[in-house]
Formats: structure tokens, C-alpha cells, sequence
């Protein structure tokens, strides 16, 4: 019997991962973004950029790395 892909597992664990880890995942896709020649992708990067630059704040100087 074939076993199906469970996304609810996966998004589980990924809600287990803290702040930090996550500020830096949306930074790199924001980066990655802007480094896409055209500009509709920098605009798409302006909202990875700010949640993740407020979840880095919250991390660091909330000290809510956990």
C-alpha cells in the first residue's frame, strides 16, 4: 500500500523552529529575490525582508530565540 506525504508532520516540526532560524531563512529568500534582475521579484522580496528582520529584532533583542 502506498504511503501518502504528510504535510501536516513536516509543518509541524517547522513550527518548532525558533525565531532565528526562521529570520534568516526569510532574509536568504528576500536576498535571493532581490538578486533576480527584474522588479517585480525586489518588490516580492520587501515582505520576506520585514518579517524576517522583525523576527531577527524578536530573537536578539527579545530574547525569544527559543
Amino acid at each position: 500500500m502506498e504511503e501518502r506525504f504528510d504535510w501536516r508532520r513536516i509543518i509541524t516540526k517547522m513550527m518548532r523552529w525558533s525565531p532565528l532560524a526562521w529570520a534568516i531563512i526569510l532574509i536568504a529568500i528576500a536576498f535571493g529575490l532581490v538578486m533576480i534582475e527584474t522588479d517585480i521579484t525586489r518588490k516580492l522580496a520587501i515582505l520576506p525582508a520585514i518579517i524576517g528582520l522583525f523576527l531577527f529584532y524578536q530573537a536578539i533583542f527579545k530574547g525569544k530565540i527559543y
